[in-house]
């Protein structure tokens, strides 16, 4: 059997740009007077026609699915296909107050009239017109029950990347948006893969009655207080295995700011606030990220990472390029090129188990016991290290993680009456 589908999927849109001195659409290309002429370009180019409204979120899913169904002996196995969609016109959190490229002169010196509202701070909104696309790969063997086994296992390769995460993201983009986007001049800053999406992922889930008692390979003609004991025993388990998060070294905000835009800094001269956005380093071409010897205490090859513009620049030092403070780099017109998710994270390997019998007491009164252990091998499954590149704990793991059952083993026995 095969089959497939294509869907569009529509939800509300937003309004036009806003004047934020009246609260009211710019009528047709007109710009609001009082700014500059360096800010009144930039507004002309990133919005060459303000009555036009942000158009609606929409996802194309176009999946094909194949199936092949063999029935044997009362089992019937299952593979499936599934590959992908693309979502245009999401919500990022933009600052609508940033000044444009510089290679010249630092944000940090310039004056208040150089921002497109010059007598507005932040400015920070949501809008539409980001981008997210997911590509999977996903296979699935089912097993019915047959003498005593039944199982489900899934594998699946997946690829998402979006530029609506915003800077140094550790989550998904919600309803409103990842974190406050780099730059309103460029999604493409914060373009790159999807933190909480995994590139691999294995689970399986099985039953097993243990062979055990009367009748079965083990113990067949064992006597009934025998059976009573070793028979009916039913083993349940779930393994997970799953490559780590994608996660992005950056430089923190009050640092550096290579755009000369006004994203990295905390402060300026003047005392207009810019906008306290994480900054992305470079990436050195050639060198891999992963080090050798990697492990809890050493992640990420800082070697695969630069400060941009600063070529003395060395691991667990600030970088201070474009910050207009001392004898640093002038900006350089443009933000770190090391993409969102450069880095992968630790994985995941959890086995779950539990062991059950019930007991026969009458005809109507039962006793069941049972015993559920989480992360049975106490694997210990790490966190994700540190990724401030201007830290000296860069790249350490100091913690491991809770999630999917990979934290500490942990155990429960019960019996419990049924009548």
């Amino acid at each position: 059997m095969k089959q497939g589908d294509f869907s569009n999927y529509n939800s509300p849109g937003f309004t036009a740009l806003m004047d934020p001195f009246n609260g009211t659409p710019y009528p047709g290309n007109m710009i609001p007077s009082g700014i500059s002429q360096i800010a009144q370009n930039t507004l002309k180019q990133f919005y060459p026609d303000p009555n036009i409204g942000n158009p609606a979120a929409y996802t194309d899913d176009g999946t094909p699915n194949y199936q092949a169904n063999v029935d044997a002996s009362g089992h019937s196995d299952q593979f499936d296909v599934r590959v992908g969609s693309a979502t245009r016109q999401l919500v990022w959190a933009p600052d609508e107050n940033t000044l444009p490229f510089s290679t010249t002169v630092s944000a940090f010196d310039q004056p208040f009239t150089a921002r497109l509202f010059p007598n507005w701070g932040r400015i920070n909104t949501r809008a539409t017109g980001a981008n997210a696309s997911y590509r999977s790969f996903q296979a699935e063997v089912s097993h019915r029950m047959q003498q005593g086994l039944e199982f489900h296992s899934t594998f699946r390769y997946a690829d998402a990347n979006a530029d609506n995460q915003g800077p140094a993201n550790v989550g998904f983009g919600g309803e409103g948006g990842g974190n406050r986007a780099t730059s309103i001049l460029s999604r493409k800053a914060d373009y790159g893969k999807v933190y909480g999406t995994r590139r691999l992922r294995w689970n399986t889930t099985g039953l097993y009655d243990l062979p055990f008692g009367r009748g079965e390979m083990i113990g067949a003609n064992v006597s009934k207080l025998g059976d009573a004991a070793i028979g009916g025993w039913c083993l349940a388990a779930i393994f997970t295995t799953q490559t780590g998060a994608f996660i992005t070294p950056y430089f923190p905000n009050g640092q550096e700011d290579p755009s000369g835009t006004g994203s990295g800094l905390t402060t300026t001269a003047a005392g207009w606030d810019p906008g306290h956005r994480n900054q992305y380093a470079d990436r050195v071409t050639g060198v891999s990220t992963n080090p050798t010897g990697k492990g809890r205490l050493n992640w990420i090859n800082s070697a695969a990472f630069a400060c941009p513009g600063d070529t003395t620049w060395s691991a667990g030092n600030p970088c201070l390029t474009g910050s207009g403070s001392g004898p640093h780099p002038l900006p350089i017109g443009r933000f770190g090129n090391a993409p969102n998710g450069s880095v992968e994270g630790p994985g995941l390997v959890n086995l779950s188990a539990g062991l059950s019998k019930s007991f026969t007491v009458t005809e109507r009164f039962h006793v069941k016991a049972e015993g559920t252990f989480t992360n049975v091998l106490n694997h210990t499954n790490l966190g994700d290290p540190y990724t401030n590149l201007g830290a000296s704990n860069f790249g350490i793991v100091s913690s491991s993680i809770g999630a999917d059952f990979g934290g500490a083993r942990t155990g429960q026995i019960s019996v419990r009456a049924e009548f």
